[in-house]
């Protein structure tokens, strides 16, 4: 039985890799789920946080791909 790992921890996995996504690639909920280790009810939340906050962008086949970010410097 694999054992699954803590929600935060999950979580932070899943966001690191989405953040270090170049700009064009995608992920989907069944790779995001691989990758965190966490169900998809997560991953799907986790995903839809990501769009919503402008670092990815939701595809008609439910993929989700990086989008181009700049960073504010002041």
């Amino acid at each position: 039985m694999r054992r699954q790992p803590t929600v935060k921890v999950g979580l932070n996995r899943l966001r690191e890799f989405v953040l270090a996504m170049m700009p064009g690639e995608q992920v989907n909920a069944t790779q995001a789920m691989e990758i965190s280790g966490l169900e998809r009810g997560m991953c799907d939340a986790m995903l839809e946080s990501l769009m919503h906050n402008g670092f990815t962008m939701r595809l008609q086949n439910d993929a989700y791909i990086r989008r181009e970010t700049q960073l504010l410097i002041q």
